[in-house]
């Protein structure tokens, strides 16, 4: 008698602390993503009367596949119905409608009897489940993956790794992120069509032959609310241009070559994500960002014509003026399928010291990420581009030099292709759960530009990122 007394006092007294859920405060132990909602909350609480919070029934269930059942003393679900009320996870009964749409997606609530949850399955269909059947679902199969375009577990939380703010966090969140971009481009081209060096050394003292750019990315994200992330990015940016150049001190005349290059800090930029719909199965937020001028625009080396030569517009480490970027990504999450579209607008503001300004961008990606599991994502991204053409002209730079040199030699119309993986790490890898890598390679399937312009041919991106 004295021992069942004592146990009831136990279990009262954890049921009691096991209550203190803190609405709008707590995170999820799972999914790190802000508890919302009461009605679907469960808890975790072991020997020590530890208490670990989730904000679903299916963050629970996704936790306990990397932790074992047996090491807690009492694992509680919220009986929807009641939503004040607390029920053993074993004892409880489950029903995965989609007409009950629960905090990440798999549409899971609970019941303290199957006479109530019957009645449910009559009004709104789903199908019902016991504790044993819930967990022997959710074992090597998608049951319980979750469907949230912002949940940072599934393989198509993320865009592709060359696109930028195409994702929130909760509150609290911070991200880490070092991408890199290569990018090569051969040959010369006017309109659609490619252009050989005689056709160019006939306007040009010189012609490009390959261009070679790499840009290393460092960046920070940061959210004080749920509605606002904050993300700053820092480019290091390396150029490399391979020239041919008639040399008409020979006779008879023929080309030479040369090699020009370009290091340093790109423009510094800081934007900001606002949530305008986080639900279950899609999201969309505002991008709005500010790029200050902290790269040069005044880069210059030594060439066959002249030692410190400045160099083109193409070559150039910055813009030199304070530019606006503008845009919304929207996404939304099915089954296996993760869709996204992200329009953007970057747009220079004034001109620089060197009295030119370049041309305003519009972009607009589209991408999918399928995902045969949860770490895994493979994606497909298209990516539209208007460049306008840069006005004013550079006074250090000779128009008839090379293209580059020339304004009227900019602007374009392409449309790019990429292919590529998202890639996370297992469940079972818990060391390793907050770190994302992504890679994708790309290439133009049109461009047609004004002038004369280098034609690109592939471009890499690939990144990691880390979460806290």
């Amino acid at each position: 008698m004295i021992r069942s007394f004592f146990l009831l006092i136990y279990l009262m007294s954890t049921v009691v602390f096991a209550q203190s859920v803190n609405i709008d405060q707590d995170l999820c132990k799972h999914c790190g993503m802000l508890i919302r909602d009461r009605s679907f909350v469960a808890l975790a609480v072991d020997a020590d009367h530890r208490t670990q919070t989730f904000d679903a029934i299916e963050c629970l269930v996704n936790y306990l596949k990397v932790h074992d059942e047996a090491s807690f003393s009492q694992l509680l679900v919220t009986d929807y119905s009641r939503s004040n009320g607390w029920i053993e996870a074993k004892d409880a009964f489950y029903i995965k409608s989609s007409a009950i749409p629960s905090p990440m997606g798999a549409y899971l609530s609970a019941y303290s009897n199957l006479q109530e949850v019957q009645n449910i399955q009559t009004q709104m269909g789903g199908d019902i489940f016991t504790w044993t059947e819930l967990l022997r679902q959710f074992e090597g199969s998608r049951f319980g993956v979750i469907n949230h375009p912002d949940h940072h577990h599934r393989g198509d939380a993320y865009g592709p790794i060359g696109v930028m703010g195409d994702h929130v966090h909760h509150q609290g969140g911070w991200m880490v992120s070092v991408r890199s971009m290569f990018m090569q481009m051969s040959g010369n081209q006017t309109g659609t069509k490619s252009v050989s060096n005689e056709e160019v050394y006939t306007q040009y003292h010189a012609a490009p032959q390959q261009m070679r750019m790499s840009m290393y990315m460092l960046g920070v994200m940061y959210a004080p609310t749920d509605r606002l992330t904050l993300a700053m990015m820092q480019p290091l940016i390396w150029r490399e241009m391979d020239m041919n150049a008639m040399n008409h001190q020979a006779m008879p005349m023929s080309e030479m070559s040369y090699q020009t290059r370009s290091f340093g800090l790109g423009d510094l930029k800081l934007s900001a994500l606002y949530s305008l719909i986080a639900k279950t199965g899609s999201s969309l937020h505002l991008n709005i960002g500010i790029s200050l001028p902290t790269g040069s625009y005044d880069q210059s080396d030594n060439t066959p014509m002249s030692d410190n030569m400045k160099l083109p517009y193409a070559m150039q480490i910055g813009s030199g003026t304070t530019d606006l970027n503008l845009g919304a990504t929207y996404k939304v999450a099915f089954e296996k399928v993760g869709l996204g579209v992200q329009p953007m607008a970057l747009l220079r503001i004034g001109e620089n010291r060197s009295s030119y300004r370049l041309g305003n961008q519009y972009g607009l990606n589209s991408w999918f990420v399928y995902t045969p599991d949860n770490w895994l994502g493979l994606v497909g991204r298209t990516e539209l581009i208007l460049q306008h053409k840069i006005s004013g002209i550079d006074s250090d730079l000779n128009p008839m030099m090379a293209p580059p040199s020339n304004v009227e030699n900019s602007g374009s119309e392409q449309v790019n292709v990429f292919a590529g993986v998202n890639v996370g790490f297992p469940a079972s890898v818990t060391s390793l759960k907050n770190v994302k890598l992504g890679m994708e390679l790309g290439t133009p399937i049109y461009r047609s530009v004004r002038g004369i312009q280098m034609t690109e041919s592939f471009t890499i991106n690939s990144g990691i990122r880390y979460m806290f």
